[in-house]
């Protein structure tokens, strides 16, 4: 079987999405193929080397997200959450 260790390249500490170029190959990811004895005896790099950051999404607690629900009558009555 293909035994491989993956690396995806990060910035300021997060790590970054990118859809796969036209030879389907993940942009900013270190692939190293191992042997039968897990020795590395090749690796492909791609790198992403200008990008658009943006907004960082904030995520809401679960009571949040039920009180949400609530309030704007989402959750029908004998429901499980």
């Amino acid at each position: 079987s293909k035994k491989e260790i993956i690396f995806f390249q990060t910035y300021e500490g997060d790590y970054i999405y990118q859809k796969t170029d036209n030879s389907s190959n993940m942009i900013g990811q270190v692939v190293l193929h191992l042997n039968a004895k897990n020795e590395v005896v090749s690796y492909d790099q791609t790198t992403l080397e200008t990008f658009k950051q943006i907004q960082k999404e904030s995520l809401i607690t679960e009571m949040d997200a039920v009180e949400l629900l609530y309030y704007q009558n989402q959750l029908k009555e004998y429901s499980t959450v």
